[in-house]
C-alpha cells in the first residue's frame, strides 16, 4: 500500500523546511511537488498526494518558509523573504530525485504556490510540467509577468472568474506564455474561489489534474 510519511529538508539558504513524503507502493518514475497558498499548509494536499500515490506518483508537499511547522514566519517576511521560496522549490525536487534518480518531477501550486511555480521552472529548466491554480501577476514580490516569455513547460492552469485578480493575470498569462498550444490547457471556472478552495467547490478538480498529469509527464 501506499505510504507517508513526514520528512525535514534543509534549503540551500540554511532553512529547516517541513514536508510529507506520499510513497507509492509501486513507482512509476513521475513525482509531484506541491506548493500550498498563503497562510495554508502542506496538509491541503493531503488527499490528493494519496490519490497520486495509488497511481504510481511519489509526491512531496511542504509547509513553505514561514508557514506550518517550517522555520519562520510569514507576516515579517519581506518581498526578498518570499522570493527565497525558490529554496523550498528546490530543495523539496532534490528530495525526489535524490530518492529516485531520473524521475521526472512536475509542479502542483496554488496561488502564490502557483507562482513560485513558474519562477522555479523558468530559473532551472529541470521541471516536466506545472498545474497551476490561481496564479497571479504578482504576489508578494514573486513576479511571473517578469518571466512569462520564458515560461515553455506543460501547463494546466486553472482560475475562476470571481476571483478577478487571478482571473485577469491568467488571461494575460495565458497569452505571454510560451507553452506550445497542445501543450497547455486553461480551465476557466466561474463560481469556484481561489486556489486550493476550488476543491471545495468542485471535489471533481482533483481528478482533471491527476488524469492531466498521467498524460503529460
Amino acid at each position: 500500500m501506499p505510504s507517508a510519511r513526514d520528512i525535514y529538508l534543509t534549503t540551500e539558504d540554511d532553512y529547516e523546511i517541513r514536508g510529507t513524503f506520499y510513497e507509492p507502493e509501486s513507482p512509476d518514475n513521475k513525482g509531484v511537488v506541491f506548493f500550498h497558498m498563503l497562510r495554508k499548509e502542506r496538509s491541503v494536499w493531503g488527499n490528493m498526494g494519496n490519490k497520486l500515490a495509488k497511481r504510481g506518483f511519489a509526491s512531496v508537499s511542504v509547509d513553505l518558509r514561514g508557514h506550518g511547522e517550517s522555520d519562520g514566519s510569514w507576516q515579517g517576511f519581506s518581498e526578498d523573504d518570499f522570493r527565497n521560496m525558490i529554496y523550498d522549490a528546490q530543495a523539496a525536487k532534490g528530495f525526489l530525485r535524490d530518492v529516485y534518480s531520473g524521475i521526472k518531477v512536475s509542479y502542483v501550486g496554488a496561488s502564490i504556490g502557483a507562482n513560485l511555480a513558474v519562477l522555479d521552472s523558468c530559473k532551472n529548466g529541470d521541471v516536466d510540467a506545472c498545474v497551476l491554480l490561481s496564479p497571479g501577476l504578482d504576489f508578494h514580490g514573486l513576479k511571473v509577468e517578469d518571466v512569462a516569455e520564458d515560461f515553455s513547460v506543460p501547463f494546466f492552469m486553472i482560475a475562476s472568474e470571481n476571483d478577478y485578480y487571478s482571473w485577469s493575470s491568467c488571461q494575460k498569462l495565458d497569452k505571454c506564455f510560451c507553452t506550445p498550444k497542445d501543450k497547455r490547457e486553461f480551465m476557466r471556472l466561474e463560481e469556484a474561489g481561489h486556489g486550493t478552495n476550488i476543491f471545495e467547490a468542485d471535489p471533481n478538480i482533483q481528478e482533471e489534474i491527476i488524469k492531466w498529469l498521467e498524460e503529460n509527464i
